[in-house]
């Protein structure tokens, strides 16, 4: 398989169980920057005014079992 030219990423959105909680997560612990926070989401970059990388919303499912496979917030 031929290596890759170049890979990307885009801006993901998360649904969450607790957007304080989790927000505080991306912020605090692996240093996001918040650009915007609603009520209803809150938006981070890497750097002030940078471009959003990532998008938090409530309305995350607990896992009916830890055995469940995904990514659980």
């Amino acid at each position: 398989m031929a290596p890759l030219a170049s890979v990307s990423l885009h801006a993901v959105t998360l649904r969450v169980s607790n957007l304080a909680r989790s927000g505080d997560f991306y912020q605090h612990r692996l240093g996001l920057v918040l650009l915007r926070q609603t009520q209803e989401q809150l938006e981070f970059a890497a750097q002030p005014g940078g471009a959003p990388l990532l998008t938090l919303i409530p309305g995350a499912q607990r896992p009916a079992s830890r055995a469940a496979a995904g990514l659980f917030h």
